[in-house]
């Protein structure tokens, strides 16, 4: 009989859809087994390393609190991962629950790199974004850097980054017209 980490493993080789997605997220939830699934998004399988990015995301939508007790795992595994889908994961994860103060500079570097990289999946970049605008409302210092990234990112073909880069750029316009 397969337990721990061995039995999260089988359960992500049998996920069909989103319904299983959700049903082993909630397991997880209710487990608490946080630090056995981060270990699974850094498994060389790269098919079980999305999947577990995957559930990973639900879990932080059912358990946002899931991203401030593992900040430093998960940017330790944007950082090192070459695995797309895990970075986007993880973006997506940042985008629901930003991190704390400590972690916020370490999250907007990544998140400034990927917003930028060509390379990456349109997802993680918009992500990317999502992340970026969410610190320059926290940290008024970064705004220029985040201007110079829309400016950048706004002047491609994709329409989902153009348009994201635009809903930005109204937002900004509103939200941070008296602010310096």
């Amino acid at each position: 009989m397969a337990t721990g980490t061995e039995q999260w493993i089988l359960d992500l080789k049998t996920i069909r859809g989103k319904s299983d997605v959700r049903l082993l997220a909630q397991q997880i939830v209710d487990s608490q087994s946080w630090d056995i699934w981060i270990e699974l998004m850094q498994l060389p399988d790269k098919q079980l390393a999305r999947r577990a990015g995957w559930v990973w995301e639900h879990v932080v939508g059912n358990f946002p609190d899931a991203v401030r007790r593992n900040e430093p795992k998960l940017l330790r595994i944007m950082a090192q991962t070459d695995e797309r889908a895990v970075r986007r994961s993880c973006l997506k994860a940042f985008s629901m629950s930003l991190p704390s103060g400590d972690q916020l500079g370490e999250l907007l570097e990544l998140s400034a790199a990927e917003a930028l990289n060509r390379s990456a999946s349109l997802a993680a970049r918009v992500y990317a974004l999502e992340v970026l605008f969410q610190i320059s409302g926290l940290i008024p210092e970064v705004r220029g850097e985040f201007k110079a990234i829309l400016d950048q990112c706004s002047r491609e073909h994709a329409p989902s980054i153009r348009s994201r880069c635009k809903r930005y750029e109204k937002s900004m316009a509103t939200r941070w017209h008296n602010q310096k």
